[in-house]
C-alpha cells in the first residue's frame, strides 16, 4: 500500500502518547516522501462548499468530489475544535462509523467505489460534552481514498477550512392569533312602538355609518302626518332622525325615494311637502336635505326653477357621493329644447348659483328625432356619469323599439 500524507495531518491526531505519536508521524512522513518519488498518480479534485451551518449545535458541511481516472473508495471527514480558540486542533469527530461510535447523518454521495463526480454532505451530531458554542473556531477537512492502477489505496487531504460558529438563529415568533371570526348580526333598523308600519326603500351610505329608509311609523314624536316619512339611522349609536320633517311646514306630506351621499350628510328624496315657499306646483318635488342643519335652509328644492312655467315637479332622485349633484326625472322643461312632453332625466349641480345653468338634460340630444325622454337615473360617485332608461334611439343601431339603458358622460 502506498500512502501520501502531508505534514499538517499531525495536527489532527491526539497528543498522547507523544513519543509513540512522534515516531509514527516520522515514519508516515518518510513513507510519504518515498512514495512521492515513485508515484505520479493524479490527485482527485476536492472542493469544499462554503456550507457550514449551526443547527441545534450541529454543523453541516459538504464537498464536491471529482475523481481522477481511478475509483474513489472512501470519504472521511475530520472535524475539530480549537480549545480556547487557539491554533491547536482537537479531533472530536470522524465520519467513519467506527470513530466515537457516532456515525453522522449522511446525505448525497454515491455508491462507492466510483469514478463519477459526486457531492457528499454531513450533518454532524456532536457528543453532548463537546457541543459547539457560538464564537468557537472549528477546523475541518476531507480525506478521500481511492485505488490506483495496482489496486493500492491512496488517500489525499483536502484544503483545511475554518469556521467560527455563529449563534443559532432564534426561532421565528409564533404567528399572530387569527382575527376574531366575523359574526353575522341582524339588526332591526326601523324600530317602532309596537312594531307597527314596517319600512321600505332602505339605502346605506358608502361609509356604512348611516341608513336612510321609508316608514309609516312615527319614530319622531313630532311625526303626526300619518303618512310615509324618510328617517336616517346612525348605525353606531342607533339614533334616528326624521329627514322629511320641518316644524314650519304646514302641509306635512312626508316623503319617499331616498338617496344618500357617501358620508350620509346629504339625502335626496321626493316629497309633496312645500319645504321651499316657492314650491306652489302641488306636485311631488325632489329635495336635498343637509342633515347637519335642522332649519328651513337645510332643504333645497332640486326640481324647482322660477323661470320654468310648467313646473311639474320631479322624482326618482340619485345623489352623487359628495352630495353636489342630483340626477332626477321630471316633465318640467328645464331645457328650452325639451319639447317632447315626456319625462326626462336631468342633473342638477347644487353648487352652481346660476339657476338655469345648474340644470343639464341627460336624456336629450338634438339629433335624435324620436325624443322620448328617460327615467330611472343612477349617478356615479363624482357625478360625471349618469345611467338611465330611455326608449329614444340615441344609438342608430338601437332598432329594437323598446326602452334601453344608456350612460351619459356629463361635462363639468
Amino acid at each position: 500500500m502506498t500512502i501520501k500524507v502531508p505534514a499538517e495531518i499531525s495536527a489532527f491526531r491526539p497528543s498522547a502518547p507523544r513519543n509513540l505519536w512522534a515516531a509514527r508521524t516520522i515514519g508516515i512522513i518518510f513513507i510519504a516522501f518515498m512514495a512521492s518519488c515513485t508515484d505520479n498518480t493524479p490527485r482527485p479534485a476536492i472542493t469544499i462548499n462554503p456550507e457550514v451551518r449551526l443547527a441545534s449545535g450541529a454543523p453541516r458541511v459538504s464537498a464536491n468530489i471529482v475523481p481522477n481516472q481511478f475509483a474513489v473508495r472512501e470519504v472521511i471527514l475530520e472535524f475539530g475544535r480549537r480549545p480556547g480558540n487557539s491554533n491547536a486542533v482537537e479531533i472530536i469527530y470522524n465520519s467513519t462509523p467506527s470513530s466515537y461510535g457516532l456515525p453522522p447523518h449522511f446525505t448525497g454521495g454515491a455508491a462507492l467505489p466510483t469514478t463519477a463526480p459526486f457531492t457528499v454532505s454531513f450533518d454532524l451530531t456532536a457528543p453532548p460534552s463537546n457541543a459547539f458554542q457560538p464564537g468557537e473556531i472549528i477546523d475541518y477537512q476531507f480525506k478521500v481514498t481511492h485505488l490506483d492502477a495496482n489496486n493500492n489505496a491512496l488517500f489525499f487531504w483536502s484544503e483545511r477550512k475554518s469556521y467560527q460558529v455563529q449563534a443559532a438563529a432564534p426561532p421565528p415568533p409564533p404567528p399572530p392569533p387569527p382575527p376574531p371570526s366575523c359574526q353575522s348580526v341582524l339588526s332591526l333598523v326601523s324600530k317602532a312602538p309596537g312594531g307597527a308600519a314596517g319600512a321600505s326603500a332602505a339605502v346605506i351610505s358608502r361609509n356604512g355609518a348611516f341608513i336612510a329608509f321609508v316608514t309609516g311609523a312615527a319614530l319622531d314624536p313630532n311625526d303626526t302626518n300619518n303618512v310615509d316619512d324618510i328617517y336616517r339611522l346612525e348605525v353606531a349609536t342607533g339614533a334616528v332622525s326624521r329627514v322629511t320633517g320641518l316644524a314650519s311646514v304646514t302641509n306635512d306630506r312626508g316623503g319617499n325615494q331616498p338617496s344618500i351621499s357617501d358620508d350620509g350628510r346629504f339625502i335626496a328624496f321626493t316629497s309633496a311637502s312645500n319645504f321651499d315657499p316657492n314650491d306652489t306646483n302641488n306636485a311631488a318635488d325632489v329635495y336635498r336635505r343637509d342633515m347637519n342643519s335642522n332649519n328651513a335652509a337645510a332643504f333645497a328644492r332640486v326640481s324647482g326653477l322660477a323661470s320654468v312655467a310648467n313646473d311639474l315637479g320631479g322624482n326618482q332622485p340619485s345623489i352623487s357621493g359628495n352630495g353636489q349633484f342630483v340626477a332626477f326625472t321630471s316633465k318640467s322643461n328645464f331645457d328650452p329644447n325639451d319639447t317632447n312632453n315626456a319625462d326626462d332625466v336631468y342633473r342638477r349641480d347644487m353648487n352652481n348659483t346660476n339657476a338655469a345653468a345648474a340644470f343639464a338634460r341627460v336624456s336629450g340630444l338634438a339629433s335624435v328625432a324620436n325624443d322620448r325622454g328617460g327615467n330611472q337615473p343612477s349617478i356615479s360617485d363624482d357625478g360625471g356619469l349618469v345611467v338611465f332608461i330611455s326608449a329614444s334611439n340615441f344609438d342608430p343601431n338601437d332598432t329594437n323599439g323598446a326602452a334601453d339603458a344608456y350612460s351619459r358622460h356629463m361635462c363639468p
